[in-house]
């Protein structure tokens, strides 16, 4: 019997769900092509689309001085901006809370963070997150604007945060997850499938892609 390596059984994986569902998924009638990449295994998770829309909302922002809270796009691809992230260590990551980023920034983005953010920290700070979208909001230029994704379901605080208008406002999409056919759609508001985030697979059932600003 052949043995195939972890990295090997990862790329026949990513190449079956290439030939098991579509290229792209839609957003605003638009095709958008998904992530496939073997770090973090993208094709089974939100990485597969959060990535691709973080990416187009930056191209079309590239001239601007740009941050990210908490590193993610460097894992699939040259980053050209400031990163923080306070608890991974990697070069060019500034090991800063979200709450004591300073500066002016024309675009900032954040993938799938937000949400840990005095949830999973100790002590825990429930209302932590809602500050640290008051220090997004600060230190944007004038005219400048942010971009954030998160899993809906996983910090019940912030997503009553969003809902209520505490986190000040915010122009959101909400992208639906079928586990049947590993594809992603764009729902509405009213929306009434699973929105319970996936802890067994660590994985969002429904995402919220939200930007603020100018």
């Amino acid at each position: 019997m052949v043995t195939l390596a972890p990295k090997a059984v990862a790329r026949a994986a990513a190449f079956g769900w290439r030939r098991a569902r579509p290229r792209t998924f839609t957003v605003d009638g638009q095709e958008v092509p998904y992530l496939v990449a073997l770090y973090n295994s993208t094709w089974m998770n939100e990485r597969t689309i959060e990535v691709p829309l973080a990416r187009a909302f930056i191209a079309e922002r590239r001239h601007g001085r740009g941050l990210e809270i908490g590193n993610v796009l460097s894992h699939y691809g040259p980053v050209h901006h400031r990163v923080v992230d306070k608890y991974e260590v990697n070069p060019g990551v500034e090991n800063i809370d979200a709450l004591d980023v300073t500066g002016s920034f024309d675009w900032v983005v954040s993938i799938s963070t937000l949400e840990h953010v005095g949830w999973d920290e100790t002590p825990r700070e429930e209302e932590k997150v809602v500050a640290a979208f008051q220090r997004m909001r600060s230190i944007l230029a004038a005219g400048g604007r942010a971009f954030v994704t998160c899993p809906v379901g996983y910090n019940p605080i912030l997503d009553n945060a969003i809902t209520t208008g505490r986190v000040g406002p915010v122009s959101d999409k909400l992208f639906a997850h079928d586990e049947r056919t590993n594809r992603w759609s764009q729902v509405g508001a009213g929306y009434e499938g699973p929105r319970e985030f996936d802890h067994r697979l660590n994985r969002a059932r429904l995402l919220r892609v939200a930007q603020f600003g100018g």
